[in-house]
């Protein structure tokens, strides 16, 4: 008995999507709605060459594996981070691009054993992998599912902070800006919260980038911050680079981004309030840096017409870039095991 997908539902789901008022009038920054059409059409592809199994060169051992494991791959997502895994099976609950094809996996939702992965700071393509690969060797019942995400910033440099997001706030030159900018017990309060440490960092940098400009058109070195001329939002980029391995291969990566600004308002709310005391101002910074990863001080517009900025895990797009990393790794894997390559 060959293992089959319905893909009528899948053909209501695309219809009702093309034909959506939010896709005519809209486009999300991310895209997400178009990219929620092609993987549904991607999903049909795959139903169509399954109900078609005998008159197409797939592996019938594949589909027979379905059925003897109840239909399903056991999935893991291998991080310690227990934000990030409770992150993952929400997706797994409510994205609709994963329900379309969730009878092929039983989901781990707990965490793994911690393995120590040595990341590099090559690529998140190449931590992503490492991170799969060796997690796939000690779990080979599993299908192992990794990511490496990061924020790139071009304004402060080309690809920065990149596959260095998670610990650029602490190199040493780093730590000298946040010295320079806190009083030492507000420095000694936020100095183990690395997620502070790293959004906080990112301001100042911007801050400072547009103060040496401030400088270099004023030769006498003097600083208005009043006429210091900073954008309310600077142009930044999430990315995630999702792995998927078995024992010990690396069968697929994919890479799902969101498009946003870093929200500079605060920032220069401080540097122009005179009203309020130096504490109480720094004190408001480092409330909008608080929270997980960049999220606090990432912001996006909901469509490309409007003029409005809002946090991203305020709108339906949070962990979107996860999410299609996710959805595109997943269904490549399916591709590729019911293809024989893997």
């Amino acid at each position: 008995m060959y293992c089959t997908l319905d893909y009528k539902n899948i053909d209501n789901t695309i219809e009702s999507l093309t034909k959506s008022e939010r896709l005519a009038k809209s486009k999300a920054i991310s895209n997400n709605i178009l990219n929620e059409i092609s993987y549904l059409v991607r999903i049909r592809d795959l139903a169509v060459l399954s109900n078609n199994l005998p008159l197409c060169n797939f592996n019938a051992d594949f589909i027979q594996a379905f059925d003897l494991a109840f239909n399903a791959f056991h999935l893991s997502f291998a991080t310690t981070n227990e934000f990030k895994l409770k992150e993952f099976i929400e997706y797994t609950q409510t994205d609709k691009i994963f329900n379309a094809f969730k009878e092929a996996f039983i989901v781990t939702n707990s965490t793994l054993q911690n393995i120590d992965v040595e990341e590099s700071e090559v690529s998140f393509i190449y931590n992503a992998a490492k991170k799969a690969k060796e997690y796939s060797e000690n779990y080979k019942t599993s299908v192992i599912l990794s990511e490496d995400s990061g924020i790139i910033i071009p304004d402060i440099a080309p690809f920065y902070p990149g596959v260095i997001s998670a610990r650029h706030g602490y190199q040493e030159e780093n730590l000298s800006l946040l010295q320079d900018f806190l009083f030492k017990d507000e420095y000694d309060s936020i100095i183990n919260n690395k997620n502070i440490v790293n959004n906080l960092v990112v301001l100042l940098l911007i801050l400072r980038k547009y103060s040496d400009i401030h400088n270099k058109n004023n030769p006498d070195g003097r600083i208005s911050w009043s006429n210091l001329e900073i954008p309310d939002y600077i142009p930044a980029v999430l990315a995630t680079t999702a792995s998927v391995a078995v024992n010990g291969k690396e069968v697929s990566n994919h890479t799902g981004t969101v498009n946003g600004f870093i929200n500079m308002t605060v920032m220069k709310e401080m540097l122009y309030n005179k009203t309020e005391s130096s504490d109480y101002n720094i004190q408001k910074i480092i409330k909008q840096c608080t929270g997980f990863g960049y999220n606090p001080i990432f912001h996006i517009t909901p469509d490309s017409d409007s003029q409005e900025h809002m946090p991203l895990e305020e709108t339906q797009n949070m962990f979107v870039h996860r999410r299609n990393a996710f959805n595109q790794v997943l269904l490549d894997f399916i591709y590729k095991a019911m293809s024989s390559q893997i």
